[in-house]
């Protein structure tokens, strides 16, 4: 027999959460975090991937001790220690990674790149991107369209890509740990099988782009050893027999890696920084820009409380591709056509004035009214028409100006703004006549996201997030509440107690613009029939999710040709293990045929934890609550 549901309106009470470790807010009591409260020592590894620079961070929890946040502050290849790792990988033309992150900017390494044709892959992060996240459009003749990605090679795939970097980062972070702490070698084979792992991803990330960073993390080995044939296999509380070794790797990710937006990072190590203390009243708010190399985040959050930090969104927050990469796009195609035709206009040679334009001039630019060099000077390489003189190429600064105009543009359309150095004087000038009031707390540290996601993980002080899409289930629709031009063409049933019904239907259990804070429960009850003659597979419970970005949900989920509405999107799938309540559960005896049944009555619990869903599920037997094992099923980028 089918399922029955009843969705009732959300609501809160007492949840199953990860046991995570206490902490306080940052400000709270003069101190930054509290003791773990924990009784078994922990480490926790934060890992945020830029589109062109990447850092790690880490901390043990350790019972009764307030954790030490510590970064990785060196990575190899680089001649001077540095906390930013550039996110480029090197392969050979069979495929094979050769070099990864500052090893690449190895003059010596480049020669030999050039010499055997290996395949340099950067900016691999954004093709993730979703393909409904919009681009910067042009609105004038000098700002035509950009599209800042590169073409993967045709030998690996972005998940590839991001196995061979995140498994060079991890095993440098365990060399790193290792020499820095006592006994670092074993006390990293005690941690790491248990570590849990937050990923920072771009605001517009949704669950499709966190199942392919999740798989890419399995595959280069953050999960850690399976023992097979033991319950620390399988999960303590899991009894996944018939799982595949993948399966079993990627539920112990859904248990151990965690996801938080860069904006929410971001703020997070912005107030503990102490640059914006001042604008953290009870209800004052606060928009934050994280302009990144690939995006840029932008989010307005409302202070809820001081003492213990809460904060809570104000508004959607948003994402646009129109980070500093697409300075980097207008920038190469002005010096390749400038260059063109030229003895200069060589791969090698375009690639080492775009490293030093990415490295140094990009920084320098301060005004449009002088000219800007780049190359390493020191001959008498004269180009009158490339404007190169002294084996360097000028670049006028009312062009170099106009590279940074579409990131410009779409930092102001949404109001906010940006640490590159020129960009951020021209949003202060730009902010002073709006009415708007700039910081930039980049502290000590280049890629302070990392960091943040500690903070995150440990404190927990967003409170709210605004819905941007419609969430909903497929739903029975009873036919007399469906104007008839809808039901044409769609398949009309008859129930046994004469209700007419047709199948396919949408049903809302979250709206657009809804705030929901992590404990608000969007639950729904369930029936299901399971008779004698039906195999073991009906113990597996599963409800699709799908997501609406329209401003109004269709009706129905599939258009009369039977594909998807273009506007609805399956988003993930909600798995839930019945065996066990099959087995408390007695049977009946259908009246009219005398047939064996059981009848399984359970509830299901979705929370957004504002970058994904969360579940859990429960039934009660004999007066008593006992809870389910449930999980979200990602679905991979088709």
């Amino acid at each position: 027999m089918p399922s029955q549901r009843n969705a009732r309106s959300s609501r809160k009470h007492s949840a199953p959460t990860p046991k995570l470790p206490a902490a306080s807010s940052l400000f709270g009591d003069g101190q930054r975090l509290r003791p773990y409260t924990g009784k078994h020592e922990k480490l926790i590894l934060s890992i945020d991937i830029g589109t062109t620079f990447s850092a790690a961070s880490y901390c043990i929890l350790q019972p009764r001790r307030v954790p030490d946040l510590e970064i990785i502050s060196s990575w190899p290849g680089q001649v001077v220690p540095d906390s930013k790792v550039p996110s480029i990988v090197y392969y050979n033309q069979r495929g094979e990674r050769i070099a990864w992150g500052a090893e690449t900017s190895d003059p010596d390494v480049k020669a030999v790149a050039s010499e055997q044709n290996w395949v340099r892959v950067e900016w691999f992060k954004l093709s993730l991107k979703p393909a409904h996240l919009p681009l910067v459009s042009p609105s004038s003749p000098d700002n035509p369209p950009m599209i800042p990605t590169l073409p993967l090679p045709t030998f690996v795939t972005t998940r590839r890509v991001y196995t061979d970097f995140l498994a060079a980062m991890l095993e440098h972070i365990r060399m790193e740990f290792c020499k820095t702490h006592s006994s670092g070698s074993e006390l990293w084979q005690k941690l790491y099988p248990t570590m849990d792992v937050v990923f920072t991803i771009p605001s517009g990330w949704e669950m499709k782009q966190q199942y392919e960073i999740c798989a890419a993390a399995v595959d280069a080995g953050f999960m850690g050893p399976v023992i097979w044939g033991t319950k620390e296999a399988l999960g303590a509380d899991i009894a996944v027999v018939r799982a595949t070794k993948r399966e079993l790797l990627m539920n112990e990710a859904t248990q151990r890696i965690r996801f938080v937006s860069e904006p929410e990072a971001a703020i997070v190590y912005a107030a503990d920084s102490g640059y914006i203390s001042s604008w953290l009243q009870v209800g004052q708010d606060v928009i934050l820009c994280d302009a990144g190399g690939g995006t840029i985040d932008i989010t307005a959050y409302t202070v809820v409380k001081t003492r213990p930090l809460a904060l809570k969104e104000k508004y959607a927050s948003k994402c646009v591709v129109a980070g500093a990469v697409l300075v980097n796009r207008c920038a190469q195609k002005y010096i390749s056509d400038q260059l063109r035709g030229t003895a200069w206009d060589r791969p090698h040679i375009l690639e080492q004035l775009m490293d030093e334009f990415e490295i140094d001039t990009k920084k320098r630019f301060k005004s449009p009214f002088r000219s800007y060099g780049i190359g390493k000077g020191g001959n008498h390489e004269f180009i009158e028409d490339a404007n190169v003189r002294d084996g360097r190429l000028y670049i006028p600064g009312e062009d170099l100006e106009k590279f940074f105009k579409p990131t410009l543009r779409a930092i102001k359309t949404e109001l906010h703004d940006i640490y590159q150095s020129y960009a951020y004087s021209h949003l202060e000038q730009w902010g002073q006549i709006k009415g708007l009031n700039f910081a930039k707390p980049d502290g000590v540290l280049a890629k302070a996201v990392s960091q943040g996601a500690l903070l995150w993980y440990l404190t927990k002080p967003i409170r709210g997030h605004i819905l941007k899409a419609h969430y909903g289930i497929e739903a029975s629709l009873m036919v007399c509440d469906i104007p008839q031009e809808e039901l044409a063409d769609r398949n009309v049933i008859v129930e046994l107690d004469g209700s007419v019904i047709v199948d396919g239907g949408w049903s809302t259990i979250a709206s657009m613009g809804q705030d929901l804070d992590p404990m608000t429960e969007i639950v729904a009850d369930y029936e299901r029939y399971i008779d004698r003659d039906e195999s073991n597979e009906a113990y597996r419970f599963e409800e699709k999710i799908f997501l609406c970005r329209a401003q109004q949900p269709p009706t129905f989920l599939t258009a009369k040709s039977g594909h998807m509405n273009p506007e609805v999107e399956h988003v993930c799938s909600i798995v839930i293990d019945l065996e066990e309540l099959f087995h408390l559960t007695p049977w009946e005896t259908s009246r009219k045929k005398g047939k064996k049944f059981k009848r399984l009555e359970f509830v299901v619990s979705i929370m957004h934890n504002g970058s994904g869903l969360d579940v859990y599920a429960y039934w009660i037997v004999k007066g008593e609550k006992i809870f389910g094992e449930a999980k979200v099923i990602l679905p991979e980028i088709s």
